[in-house]
């Protein structure tokens, strides 16, 4: 709608609606209104979008003079595997500081459809503090914030005064954190400098998993134990200053239990257990309970005696399956085998019990242990296709696949196993999973080599 116009694309609607009441249509009959009403070629639109892979990324490139702006670019790139240059109605942003806050102060529409597209209505305006390419989200693309704008973000994020935008600056740090352009670590600190703002728990969830995700995954394997000491901090604070009994308590409870390395923050997790942790309004129920002792047994502070007996107090099936998970988490090499013989080689077992195996079975600081089920896995591919559904075999492939074991190693069996005659399913989560290792790859090296950031080291 955005390309054609709101005004264009209802007038094309409803002649289309007209034309064919009672008829049976295909796409270009929808595509002739709309480029009737509109002017605009949605044959090439449709081409572009619908037959072709692959997301641009929008960047705007800003020279200054003397404070004021004298030439502004827009830039649309593409990856090389996916070249397509689309066409893209498009709004970028010139935000200001302004009393603490970080407020828009002009947006200008444009059209795009190449590499490079000026945009003469910026010169001479005063060089902002954040440009945001795609303000107002018009369209589906990456976004790249420049230098300034990145600075800004690091302290300000927070105080952009429109909701949307802020969304979009969150995403476009994030894109950068997983395109290796923005270190994992100065991800992280950007993140937990500025969400506080962010008191809507799903959007809160959905950040959270990102950060973890920045320190577990992307951050270099040297540089982890700061970043999650800084997650477990935030995670404290931000839960001791939450509304209490609120979701927003519990998602910064939950963070802490799963950061928690330090000794005073490990000993609070215990307490959760032993009553003697009591943060006001938190219910410490079986969904709290359960993730405690699973952080613990991660870091080997939860035996067989501790586990079983928060299974006495919760005997049911989900129990039953947080049990299991716990002992698969303990970095045990017997508990790894019996784990995974679960899962590949247990016909008995429940689907839903494999799950909550697999969900144990890895942990990030646990590489060295399960590097040694790199190869069984993938001699497994075959024998647990054969062994069960379709469904249940791809589920098995894809949360099987050593995800947390970050290395060459699995890249090249990975690329060796896919040498094989194997089913579109198995393949197709073998590509997607090793894909997340590639990118875990280089970020782990972006991170370690400490360049490209204006955050500093």
């Amino acid at each position: 709608m955005v390309w054609v116009g709101a005004d264009a694309f209802f007038r094309g609607i409803e002649d289309y609606f007209t034309a064919h009441a009672y008829g049976n249509t295909e796409l270009v009959d929808f595509l002739d209104a709309l480029e009737k009403a509109s002017g605009r070629d949605l044959h090439a639109w449709a081409r572009a979008w619908l037959e072709t892979a692959g997301v641009n990324t929008m960047e705007v490139v800003l020279e200054s003079d003397g404070g004021l702006i004298k030439s502004a670019t827009l830039k649309q790139s593409a990856a090389p595997e996916h070249p397509t240059l689309r066409p893209h109605r498009i709004r970028c942003g010139l935000f200001d500081l302004d009393g603490g806050r970080l407020k828009r102060r002009r947006a200008v529409e444009l059209d795009i459809d190449r590499h490079t597209t000026p945009i003469p209505e910026l010169i001479g305006e005063r060089a902002p503090d954040l440009v945001l390419p795609n303000d107002g989200d018009l369209t589906y693309c990456k976004i790249r914030l420049d230098g300034r704008s990145l600075e800004t973000l690091k302290h300000h994020l927070r105080d952009i005064d429109d909701p949307l935008a802020r969304a979009l600056a969150w995403g476009a740090l994030w894109d950068m954190t997983r395109d290796t352009e923005l270190r994992a670590r100065d991800y992280v600190a950007i993140s937990l400098d500025n969400i506080d703002v962010e008191t809507d728990a799903s959007t809160l969830e959905s950040l959270l998993g990102r950060a973890e995700v920045a320190a577990e995954r992307f951050c270099a394997p040297r540089q982890r134990i700061a970043a999650r000491a800084q997650l477990a901090a935030a995670s404290r604070m931000h839960m001791e200053s939450s509304h209490p009994g609120g979701d927003v308590q519990l998602l910064w409870a939950m963070a802490l239990i799963r950061a928690a390395r330090d000794p005073d923050d490990v000993g609070w997790v215990q307490g959760l257990l032993n009553g003697t942790t009591k943060p006001e309004g938190l219910a410490v129920d079986f969904q709290v309970r359960w993730a405690a002792v699973n952080a613990l047994a991660t870091i080997s502070l939860a035996d067989e005696e501790l586990i079983a007996r928060e299974l006495e107090r919760d005997p049911t099936d989900h129990g039953r399956r947080r049990a299991a998970a716990a002992r698969a988490a303990q970095p045990l090499a017997a508990a790894k085998q019996w784990a995974w013989r679960q899962v590949v080689d247990g016909e008995a077992v429940t689907f839903a019990m494999k799950r909550a195996l697999s969900g144990g079975f890895h942990q990030a600081d646990q590489q060295e242990i399960l590097g040694a089920y790199v190869h069984p896995f993938f001699e497994s591919l075959l024998p647990v296709w054969e062994t069960n559904t379709a469904e249940e075999a791809t589920s098995i492939a894809r949360s099987m696949y050593p995800h947390d074991v970050i290395t060459q190693e699995v890249l090249d069996a990975t690329d060796k196993a896919l040498t094989r005659e194997l089913p579109g399913p198995l393949r197709r989560s073998l590509l997607e999973s090793q894909d997340g290792i590639k990118r875990a790859l280089r970020a782990q090296a972006f991170d370690s080599a400490g360049t490209g950031s204006p955050h500093g080291a």
